[in-house]
């Protein structure tokens, strides 16, 4: 009983997760139109992470996750949690001293914001139909079920993701002082598809 106990708390964590991962991109959404890619992003981006931290104490990563053996779980829900700080430090390198243009510096920063925060959902959800398939009794139906849904939800999200950085133009500010650059033209078509596709992998999981 302690175990499933154990486990469906971490569910729990990893869905919350996820609904602020969802958050981020409804925000995302509405607010990267014509606006600072140098500042506002890194705000929104680091908003799911701080509400989390906020919600998820300390004591109770140690007592359910850190003093337990190393286990693919585990590594997952590193990945969620502090894949964070390598991302800053990423942010912090692109920003330092370099002949890179505005342009260029804020297509980085857009790209690996949004790669973070895709690489984060991943695991998350294979976290989730890790759990689901041990709470079911390791059927073999629902690990073929899991399979194919975190299969067909992880590329499909991928794909869109590529798709919209790459399709994304940025343009150099007039006033690099207080606006590095902004996002010229951006198709709101992609970013209505990625906020479907996450909407529907977070009701899966609360289904299953």
């Amino acid at each position: 009983m302690r175990a499933i106990e154990l486990a469906l708390n971490r569910l729990a964590i990893i869905k919350y997760l996820n609904g602020m991962a969802f958050v981020y991109f409804v925000l995302e959404y509405f607010h990267t139109l014509e606006l600072e890619v140098g500042q506002l992003d890194i705000s929104l981006a680091r908003a799911p992470q701080a509400v989390a931290d906020g919600s998820i104490p300390v004591y109770s990563q140690v007592a359910y996750v850190w003093g337990e053996k190393l286990s693919t779980v585990n590594v997952l829900f590193f990945v969620t949690r502090y894949l964070g700080f390598f991302a800053n430090g990423l942010l912090m390198w692109f920003f330092g001293p370099s002949p890179s243009s505005g342009v260029e510096v804020c297509r980085k920063l857009y790209w690996v914001t949004l790669f973070v925060i895709a690489v984060t959902l991943t695991a998350a959800d294979a976290i989730v139909c890790v759990r689901i398939h041990a709470l079911s009794r390791r059927s073999r139906t629902m690990a073929i079920i899991l399979s194919i849904h975190f299969m067909a939800a992880s590329v499909g999200f991928f794909s869109l993701l590529g798709l919209d950085i790459k399709m994304t133009t940025l343009a150099e500010s007039p006033f690099p002082p207080h606006l590095t650059c902004f996002i010229l033209d951006r198709n709101h078509i992609r970013g209505i598809l990625l906020l479907a596709l996450v909407l529907y992998n977070t009701v899966c999981a609360y289904l299953f």
